[in-house]
């Protein structure tokens, strides 16, 4: 039941970010070094900065302002600005909210990038934090406001859990067996070996809509050995998945 709600959520915002109403305009189009520079207008005299090899579309135009739209009706989210850039497979976006504010802390200071996003057939998310002296990571599929801000919370609290390095591979071992005996339901016999660990995130860096059972694939091309439980066990930890 909880996969069919999560795969629903999932949905519904794929289809938030199909082009339905044209609320963006293109308000000034320039050519800098090859790239075209289009400057959007959208609602709440919110607008964005794209760069794109050649002039937008009214679909593309569409599809972006609905995919800002999605991003800046999170709650607590102030903020006028952001910037895009088209690939050939969707596009990557940049928010740069005021003020993003949650159970009481505002999350905008530790964004020294902004709101990190990607349009790849849905929407995903790639947030850097700068928390005291660390930069903890935050990626996954957007399936809903809350899970995203959720998500965020955990790097504030504990950026630690999410610094992509390889002590951070040594002490995963505990909360990924954790994670994979509450998949498994039954105790894992060893805990996730780092080599793992990394290539996992390797891969899904590498194609960031691969699946845990694409992924075992992948790995097993490369003579690792592992599973679906004990790749998703990594999925959940770093990408929130």
């Amino acid at each position: 039941m909880q996969k069919i709600r999560v795969f629903l959520l999932f949905v519904l915002l794929a289809r938030m970010c199909i082009p339905l109403h044209a609320q963006w305009t293109a308000r000034s189009t320039s050519q800098s070094g090859g790239d075209t520079i289009t400057e959007l207008s959208g609602t709440s005299g919110r607008t964005a900065r794209v760069i794109s090899a050649s002039s937008l579309t009214g679909a593309e135009t569409a599809l972006i302002g609905n995919c800002l739209d999605a991003v800046w009706a999170l709650p607590g989210i102030q903020g006028r600005e952001a910037s895009v850039r088209m690939e050939n497979n969707g596009f990557r976006f940049a928010v740069y909210p005021t003020s993003l504010s949650y159970k009481e802390q505002d999350f905008a200071p530790l964004l020294p990038s902004g709101l990190g996003f990607y349009y790849r057939s849905s929407l995903f998310y790639d947030v850097t934090l700068k928390v005291d002296n660390l930069m903890p990571k935050v990626s996954g599929a957007y399936v809903s406001p809350e899970g995203f801000l959720e998500h965020l919370e955990s790097a504030v609290q504990a950026p630690a859990l999410f610094m992509y390095d390889g002590s951070m591979a040594q002490r995963m071992e505990r909360i990924e067996g954790a994670l994979m005996a509450l998949i498994a339901k039954s105790p894992p016999k060893t805990a996730v070996a780092p080599a793992t660990v990394n290539a996992v995130i390797n891969a899904r860096n590498e194609n960031p809509t691969i699946t845990p059972a694409q992924t075992v694939a992948v790995l097993q091309k490369q003579g690792i050995k592992t599973t679906v439980k004990e790749v998703t066990a990594v999925f959940i930890v770093f990408f929130g998945f």
